[in-house]
Formats: C-alpha cells, structure tokens, sequence
C-alpha cells in the first residue's frame, strides 16, 4: 500500500505558531482573525470534499493509460473540449483543484490542458444572467467567446514553450555529449593491459587528432575502456 503523504504540515505549524503569538499578545484581535479563518475553512471545506471524492472517483475509474488517452499527448480535440468544459463547470477558489490538477499531471495530463482548463475557469454560469443585466447580451457572448478561444490558444502556447524548453535541452545535452565523446574517444596509452581491445586506442592508431592518456596500467586497465568491435 502507498505511504500518504501529508504535504504542507510545515507551513500549518508555522501559522499555527503564529496565532499562538497573536493571542498572546492581543488576545481580542487574535481571536476575531481566528473567528474570520474558521469561517473561511467551513466555506471551503465542502469544496475540499467534493474535490476529494473527485479525485478518489478519477483514481478508481480512469487509470493511468486512460488518462493518457483522454488527456495526454495525443488527447487532440477531445483533450481541449473537456479541458475547456471542465474549467467552466469547476467552482470555488483556483488554488483547491491544485491538488487534483496535480495528480492528474502525474498520471500524463498535460501541461496545455492545465492552463486551458485554468483560463476557461472565467465563465462563470451562475454569474451569466447577472452579467447579461449589467452589461448586455452582445458584451456577454464577445467576451465568454474570446475567453473560449483564448483559453485554448494558452494551451497552445504553454505547450508549444514547454516542449521547446525540453527539446532544446535534449538537443544541447546531445550535443555536448556527442562533443564531449568526440574529443576523449581515442586515447595514447601505449602501456595499458587492455590496448589491444579497447576501442579508444585503436582509433589512436587509426590516426584520430584528439586524444588523451588514461590511467591503464601494465597489470590492469582504466575505468575508460571501451571494447574494440572491429
């Protein structure tokens, strides 16, 4: 069975340290800020719950390949439209789905689907009504489209930059290595035990310009040698 992890206990005795302090010092302040956070806990714990049930249902029923399928890599349109559906339908402060959005990634979500599922997160539905008798039908459908089509070109975009980011580094790290390879294959060690096998020194004599003297020894080889297969 997998070990629970409880993550920010850290920061909850710090705060916890914190108001000790406070209701030390000046009780009656302390007490109404202890007052105003219990409220804020009660008004957020029914959507911690329901964010809990929703995962432990995602975990149960959507496997791992599942997931991948519906919203990794090659989740295509059907990824977008239920990230973008998902976004709007979500309710409550951003910061309580942080936890499911994370264990989704986990399990392959991707990165564009995270922040398209964020950005539709402005439609309101509850909100639509009031928003339509304020400022009118035609600013009410601009603005949810716009926020539609951007939502998506946020993914776009975040998942166009990640994959750059990550592409450029493999390429650079190849690069080195194949430098890196380049410049220490061949090796001079005319003494060496294993000379005659290894491949640094054959193409020491096959004429390589870049080489270097390992540390192999008459009655041993180094921690360089690499087999000779021709």
């Amino acid at each position: 069975m997998k070990k629970i992890e409880f993550k920010g206990l850290k920061l909850l005795s710090f705060v916890g340290i914190l108001y000790a302090i406070l209701l030390i010092f000046d009780f009656e302040n302390g007490f109404i800020s202890f007052q105003n956070f219990i409220g804020i806990i009660q008004k957020l714990l029914p959507i911690f719950v329901f964010i809990i049930i929703l995962t432990a249902t995602i975990n149960y029923f959507l496997k791992p390949k599942q997931i991948m399928k519906h919203f990794g890599k090659d989740s295509g349109k059907k990824g977008i439209f239920y990230a973008v559906v998902g976004g709007i339908l979500s309710h409550g402060p951003m910061y309580a789905w942080y936890p499911m959005l994370s264990d989704m990634k986990n399990h392959g979500l991707k990165d564009g689907l995270i922040a398209t599922f964020m950005y539709a997160r402005a439609i309101k539905l509850p909100l639509l009504p009031f928003m339509v008798g304020i400022f009118g039908i035609t600013f009410t459908i601009i603005i949810n489209v716009y926020i539609l089509i951007f939502s998506i070109l946020q993914g776009k975009i975040i998942d166009t930059l990640i994959d750059n980011k990550f592409k450029n580094k493999d390429k650079k790290m190849t690069e080195n290595t194949n430098s890196q390879e380049q410049e220490t294959m061949a090796c001079d060690n005319d003494i060496c035990v294993k000379r005659d096998e290894c491949e640094r020194y054959r193409l020491f004599k096959a004429g390589a310009k870049k080489y270097k003297t390992h540390n192999g020894k008459p009655h041993k080889g180094c921690g360089q040698f690499i087999k000779n297969t021709k």
